[in-house]
């Protein structure tokens, strides 16, 4: 499930007095890899440490690790590199919290809640003298590889260890995201696909594409559930849960857009519930061309694709046409129920 507050890796500076050792000690590991110093963070796994090695200028040397810092600690300690590291320093721990709106708004009541102090965004934070914690924002999903262009010009340091701040400020982020809004209404959907094929990836990316290229909202968090079309009768689904400043049904154009291929095979179900309320193709029903099923999907895909990027355009058909390859030449094709 995903939220609106994530983890980044931890950083740890190390000097020694020699650093081939530490650094061969470290690569014997099983998921340690090295990079030069020169480096773009994006893509680092939260879950990682990224360790630079120091013996004559700072930074010399980077090794990534999958694992937190006091195991790693303790693996040198224990391997006898201890007499080769002179000190040893933790920089804060960095969230990221995924906002949009006035993102200024929040960033002041965070600050004032937490009695924070504003900083540059960067990565590579210097060692901390007491325990904080490093608070960035960007409007870009959090399950994307993040670099320091996609982050607010602003961050704050909050006092307080990561572990302790995470869950709390993942408790208040909606508070946070309505603050940056400045109370405009937004409608909270929830979209529901189903395969029967059971290719979740490739359909749940699908309307992620064009959700996103069409900046019609926010995620606020996804995974799976089950939905009961029939009594007793239980099919898994995969749920996103939205915000949108858009008008009812909006994302529901969206969802009808992608639903069937071209050649009439439905490639996904794909509900869309806005405050309580299953939308119906017939809720976007009109006269004469537009009176049938297959009217209306027709016209929401052509209106879809009008308003896609062309990269976006693109990767929609790309992954229309995997979908589509991905279904049994024998299926039959769904009737318009």
């Amino acid at each position: 499930m995903l939220s609106l507050v994530r983890t980044t890796a931890r950083v740890i500076y190390l000097k020694c007095t020699e650093m081939r050792p530490v650094e061969d000690f470290l690569q014997a590991r099983v998921a340690a890899r090295s990079f030069n110093p020169g480096f773009d963070q994006r893509g680092f796994d939260e879950t990682g440490t990224l360790i630079f090695l120091e013996q004559k200028k700072p930074r010399e040397r980077l090794v990534l690790i999958q694992g937190p810092p006091d195991e790693i600690f303790a693996e040198l300690i224990n391997g006898g590199m201890a007499p080769l590291i002179t000190r040893a320093d933790l920089a804060p721990g960095t969230l990221l919290m995924r906002l949009t709106g006035k993102i200024e708004m929040a960033l002041k009541k965070i600050k004032v809640e937490f009695g924070a102090r504003e900083i540059i965004p960067d990565f590579l934070l210097p060692p901390s003298e007491r325990e904080e914690t490093a608070l960035f924002f960007t409007r870009r999903p959090l399950n994307q590889a993040l670099g320091l262009d996609d982050l607010y010009p602003l961050g704050l340091m909050l006092p307080g260890e990561r572990t302790n701040l995470f869950p709390v400020l993942r408790e208040k982020a909606r508070e946070y995201l309505e603050e940056a809004l400045e109370g405009q209404k937004w409608t909270e959907a929830e979209v529901r696909i189903y395969d029967v094929y059971g290719h979740y990836d490739v359909q749940v990316n699908r309307f992620l594409v064009a959700f996103r290229d069409l900046e019609l909202g926010i995620v606020v968090e996804e995974g799976w559930g089950k939905d009961y079309p029939l009594a007793m009768m239980s099919i898994p689904i995969y749920k996103l849960r939205l915000f949108t400043p858009l008008s009812k049904g909006e994302i529901k154009r969206l969802a009808m857009g992608l639903e069937f291929h071209p050649d009439g095979t439905r490639l996904a179900d794909i509900d869309v519930i806005e405050n309580g309320t299953r939308l119906n193709w017939s809720d976007f029903r009109g006269k004469g061309t537009l009176s049938t099923r297959p009217e209306v999907i027709s016209h929401l895909r052509r209106e879809l694709h009008s308003r896609l990027s062309e990269k976006g355009l693109a990767q929609v058909l790309a992954l229309e046409e995997e979908a589509r390859r991905l279904i049994p030449s024998n299926a039959v094709r769904p009737g318009e129920d």
